[in-house]
């Protein structure tokens, strides 16, 4: 699975779009049935919101430092937005992970 787009590069520009990305897994949070991956290149970051329930217990079994590509939906992280990337306005809503060094 090709990347459309870099870590660093999606903003409220993309927003709708089918997006696919990939990177390592520098940081990973379990909220309940929802699971938000942090993707990383030499471009940047990108988060990446898991609410899928199957797709959800494969992230869970991800270790940090995987290399995956993520294919979804670039949507607005509304009150959630940051400013600490410069991706701190979105986030990929996931549709497939692949692991890329399994």
């Amino acid at each position: 699975m090709l990347r459309t787009h870099t870590c660093g590069e999606l903003n409220l520009d993309n927003l709708g779009q089918k997006v696919v990305i990939s990177g390592w897994l520098t940081q990973k949070r379990e909220m309940g049935p929802m699971v938000f991956l942090i993707l990383s290149d030499r471009y940047g970051m990108t988060q990446v919101f898991v609410s899928d329930p199957e797709l959800a217990e494969s992230a869970k079994k991800l270790t940090l430092e995987s290399v995956v590509s993520v294919s979804g939906t670039v949507i607005d992280r509304k009150e959630n937005r940051t400013d600490k990337y410069s991706t701190g306005a979105i986030e990929v809503e996931a549709e497939k992970i692949t692991l890329l060094n399994p």
